[in-house]
């Protein structure tokens, strides 16, 4: 299926994340993982001071992050296609999506896809690249939660 330019800028940002290793937390007392390529991927899309809208709750950098780690353990490549938003029909509290895509995800074990939303508003720093500066994340809670 064929993506606006924005949304396929979208998915490929969160492919990128999503595919990249995560090394979990250092032991207690290490430094942090240099090799970490899930943080830093996630530091090359999201800019410095960056939100999210997750299931409807507002969260800040580092819950957005352990969202979209907690979607990439059902995230699997060939378990996964985007389709366009049909309308950014969100607007809360000033959040004003610029692109969005619908993630059509069937995690392992599942037979049957799962629909999420994912909205982004971005930033252009100095003409560079786009960062998302907030992102929405809507679907079932189970994708977005990390397993405590």
């Amino acid at each position: 299926m064929s993506l606006s330019a924005p949304s396929q800028w979208l998915a490929n940002a969160l492919t990128a994340l999503l595919s990249a290793p995560h090394a979990g937390p250092p032991p207690h007392g290490a430094p942090p993982a240099d090799a970490d390529a899930f943080a830093a991927v996630f530091n090359r899309v999201f800019v410095r001071h960056a939100r999210g809208l997750v299931g409807g709750r507002e969260v800040d950098r580092d819950e957005l992050m352990r969202a979209l780690l907690a979607l990439q353990a059902a995230w699997r490549p060939a378990r996964c296609a985007y389709a366009d938003c049909e309308s950014l029909h969100r607007r809360i509290d000033g959040f004003h999506p610029e692109m969005g895509v619908k993630m059509l995800l069937t995690p392992p074990e599942a037979a049957e896809a799962h629909v999420l939303t994912l909205e982004a508003c971005v930033a252009k720093q100095g003409g560079s690249t786009p960062r998302i500066k907030t992102l929405m994340l809507d679907g079932d809670p189970s994708l977005l939660l990390a397993a405590s």
